[in-house]
């Protein structure tokens, strides 16, 4: 099955140049950032308190602050995860290979197949960028457990984002809906939403939406640039939830798929 559909998605793939550009655009602006942060040198002082930019990525460090800066690109790969996704509706190309004999529930591992091979992109691109600029010191070098929990994390919360863009694809089935669907949730409609929820039931409920907890699966490296911060590494309770999150888009998707008439 999984051959049948790596044969199928490459056909569709290969000649579908948005995709190649918005990977292409991926890799190189992600690299691109990552130069100019790591170019940051020395130190300065904010209300007495030195701030040591240089510790962002210095190992193991790196693995933190790299993969940080990588979440925030996930936005490019959720859009090829939209776009061959509705044109699988537009198109037909989702009828005609259920005609052909490809069950709908193989659909929609072909879509995660898509998103896992992505997701492998994206944390390649994480290893390369902090090997090349991570600085290693005397106390740390280059690869450790560190760098395993942070690429694990790293994939985890992509699986988690482009899961996401999957399930508003599905759902919406405009490109242009689900896209701006995709943006305005995780960064205003959530938060607010968050907010509404805590100040109704008077608890704290917003960092457990799924956006939150796929943006807190990578924690902010900016507090290790202030003397004596230790390395956090991701939350393995953060993790979890963020894969049950996953696994419940991936069941709703299936329903969709199973209940619509394609």
């Amino acid at each position: 099955m999984i051959k049948r559909i790596f044969t199928v998605e490459k056909i569709k793939i290969l000649s579908y140049k948005p995709f190649w550009f918005l990977i292409a655009a991926y890799g190189g602006l992600f690299i691109l950032a990552s130069l100019i942060m790591s170019s940051i040198t020395g130190a300065i002082s904010v209300n007495n308190m030195p701030l040591h930019f240089t510790r962002l990525f210095s190992h193991p460090y790196a693995w933190n602050t790299i993969s940080w800066i990588g979440k925030w690109f996930y936005l490019f790969l959720s859009f090829p995860v939209i776009l061959l996704t509705i044109n699988e509706f537009d198109y037909q190309t989702i009828r005609q290979q259920i005609v052909n004999g490809i069950s709908r529930i193989e659909f929609v591992i072909s879509r995660y197949v898509i998103i896992a091979c992505l997701c492998i992109f994206a944390s390649t691109i994480v290893l390369v960028s902090a090997v090349i600029f991570g600085k290693s010191t005397e106390d740390a070098g280059i690869f450790s457990m560190v760098s395993i929990q942070f690429l694990i994390g790293f994939f985890i919360q992509g699986m988690g984002y482009l899961g996401f863009a999957l399930f508003v694809s599905i759902y919406l089935r405009k490109a242009v809906i689900a896209a701006g669907v995709f943006l305005i949730w995780p960064l205003l409609a959530e938060p607010i939403f968050g907010w509404i929820i805590d100040k109704w039931l008077e608890m704290s409920i917003a960092r457990w939406l799924p956006c939150h907890v796929f943006s807190d699966v990578i924690p902010s490296p900016f507090g290790i640039i202030t003397s004596g911060k230790a390395l956090s590494s991701p939350d393995p309770f953060v993790l979890g939830i963020s894969l049950v999150y996953s696994a419940l888009m991936f069941l709703l998707v299936l329903i969709k798929i199973k209940m619509s008439d394609l």
